[in-house]
């Protein structure tokens, strides 16, 4: 909340718990940045897609080659697949979460509803395309 505190009551849920959080927007934005921000302000933990797919495609793991073959091929990961992995990664989690880069569609939200995660606050990083445009820039580098 405004003051800092670690919320304590939902009414989703009717009893005391952290709040789950979403945080979307194009690459490059900051939602990282958010999402470490909270993490340390309440402690939640940080679920970043793209960091998953990463690992699970370096790793080899089944799912890894699966969601590979996508990545190849430029096709967008199919929404059942890739809120399983992000629901098997978020099962166990207790104290709230931020979820990084995820839900990026109503039907990805409601898959991850099926799969019995709430979501508190979805937060969307949006700013101007000449924005974006600087932001990226100014990230570029020649090694």
């Amino acid at each position: 909340d405004a003051l800092g505190k670690k919320p304590e009551y939902s009414p989703n849920t009717r009893r005391k718990r952290s709040l789950n959080i979403c945080i979307v927007g194009p690459p490059g934005i900051g939602r990282e940045v958010q999402s470490k921000m909270l993490r340390k302000a309440y402690g939640h933990k940080v679920i970043s897609v793209g960091k998953i797919l990463r690992e699970e495609i370096g790793s080899q793991t089944e799912f890894g080659k699966m969601v590979s073959q996508y990545v190849k091929k430029r096709i967008l990961i199919p929404d059942n697949i890739l809120t399983e992995i992000v629901a098997q990664r978020m099962r166990g989690i207790q104290d709230g979460w931020v979820l990084d880069g995820f839900p990026m569609s109503i039907n990805q939200m409601k898959l991850l509803s099926k799969e019995g995660f709430i979501v508190d606050i979805y937060a969307v990083i949006d700013i101007s395309n000449q924005e974006y445009e600087n932001t990226v820039l100014q990230r570029q580098y020649d090694p």
